[in-house]
């Protein structure tokens, strides 16, 4: 069966980071591996103020973690408006939950992550890799 035939695995993403993802060089990358994203951003539930996290949004963050609307989120760091997104990330799902920074990852900022259960870290130029590690492909 050949690539075009074949049914992609969807994947859906939370994706509250500043940036323009998928790229459709990201789609090829995903479809070359037989996954096609389905990213959800903040917009997409009224959140229009990245740096400023509404009440009902936090609650749309815990409904869709808890209830299995999503399969893996993505939080930016957003000078620390990502530690409050990520608290309200359902516990069971912080293990398929990544942080982003800008340009590198800082160990005081991501220890606040970590105890509150996050594992994963990275920076936003290594999105795709991040999103593999997510899924548990390579």
């Amino acid at each position: 069966m050949d690539q075009t035939s074949q049914k992609l695995q969807e994947v859906k993403v939370l994706f509250m980071v500043d940036m323009s993802f998928p790229t459709e060089s990201d789609v090829a990358f995903f479809t070359e591996k037989g996954i096609t994203l389905d990213c959800r951003t903040e917009s997409n539930f009224g959140q229009t103020d990245q740096y400023n996290l509404t009440f009902s949004f936090g609650q749309a963050i815990t409904k869709l973690t808890q209830e299995g609307y999503v399969d893996i989120v993505v939080i930016g760091h957003h000078g620390g408006i990502g530690i409050q997104k990520a608290q309200y990330v359902y516990s069971n799902m912080r293990h398929k939950t990544a942080v982003v920074w800008d340009k590198s990852v800082l160990v005081k900022n991501e220890q606040l992550y970590r105890k509150v259960g996050f594992v994963h870290f990275g920076v936003r130029k290594d999105m795709r890799q991040i999103i593999c590690t997510l899924l548990g492909i390579t």
